[in-house]
């Protein structure tokens, strides 16, 4: 019987790996049940002061962009008031500030007397600037070309503007004893700095201006092209007119021939176009002939070949 019963619970070798598989299988699924049963306890995080920090940050951002959007389409500034926390709006020293106007001259009044009238201090150097360096106020509109002065402030001061002519002196005819001065006439394509400065209305800005402009002509052809110097207005040409003159010969002239691309591209009448038309031109047929031939570039215009003629010359 013992014998019977031993031979009931033997297994052979696969039957025993099966039982042992079985067993580890039973023991790991029983450890992933106890392990997946011990929850860890949740802790409750009280997150409102986060939420409220965050909400501050993005509206002070968004009110960040609101005002470098105003300081970029309005070109007024902002500055933050320490005691209390708002932006007080000003727009540096252009305050909203009431004119007093009072008859003046603005070709006579001081620093002080223009801060009476109620215009902002930049405004009132730029004024006294614009003199220092030659400016004269001729009419009432020419108070409008100052920089930084409103169409408003303009409009309230216009009534009292009061500008005095100069004073011109008039010379009895056949008057024994009285000897009218010689009138000094400077030749623009020769006089250097001084001499343009002693003219009327040009100060040290505008005579430098003039000869850059002359040396980047190669001379004046014109008196009139002092027209072309850089703010150089028809009323201070007026003045100037008859006391300059211009001597043609004296012009520094160009050989379309040989004058090199960069020298040709910086003259005031040719620029980078048509100095490239003139270079090809020149590889294309080898040299000009005749001046008339510029006629023969693309673009070029009559009125073009009119004013460059008194600055280039052909030669073999």
């Amino acid at each position: 019987m013992l014998k019977g019963f031993k031979d009931f619970f033997y297994l052979h070798r696969g039957e025993q790996r099966a039982v042992l598989i079985l067993f580890a299988t039973i023991v790991l699924v029983y450890g992933v049940l106890i392990f997946t049963a011990q929850k860890p306890a949740v802790v409750a995080v009280d997150s409102t002061g986060f939420n409220n920090e965050v909400k501050a940050f993005i509206r002070e951002a968004d009110s960040n962009r609101f005002i470098e959007n105003v300081k970029r389409t309005s070109g007024e500034y902002y500055s933050r008031n320490a005691n209390a926390n708002y932006y007080e709006k000003y727009s540096g020293s252009y305050h909203n500030k009431p004119l007093t106007p009072f008859p003046f001259d603005p070709n006579n009044l001081d620093e002080k007397d223009w801060m009476k009238l109620g215009l902002p201090d930049r405004l009132v150097k730029t004024i006294l600037n614009y003199r220092s360096k030659g400016g004269r106020f001729y009419q009432k509109e020419d108070l409008q070309k100052i920089y930084g002065l409103s169409e408003q402030q303009y409009s309230i001061l216009e009534p009292y503007i009061s500008i005095v002519p100069k004073a011109k002196l008039i010379y009895p005819l056949n008057k024994p004893g009285v000897i009218k001065a010689p009138i000094h006439i400077v030749s623009l394509n020769s006089a250097d700095s001084s001499e343009l400065d002693g003219l009327k209305g040009i100060g040290p800005a505008y005579a430098l201006r003039i000869i850059r402009y002359r040396d980047l002509l190669g001379g004046f052809a014109r008196p009139d092209q002092l027209l072309e110097v850089y703010n150089l207005d028809s009323t201070m040409y007026e003045e100037l007119r008859p006391y300059i003159k211009v001597d043609p010969s004296q012009i520094k002239k160009m050989n379309l021939n040989v004058c090199p691309f960069p020298a040709l591209r910086r003259h005031p009448y040719i620029g980078y176009y048509l100095a490239k038309a003139i270079a090809d031109y020149r590889v294309k047929f080898g040299k000009f002939r005749s001046i008339e031939e510029l006629h023969l570039l693309k673009g070029i215009t009559p009125e073009q070949i009119a004013r460059l003629k008194p600055y280039v010359i052909v030669t073999e």
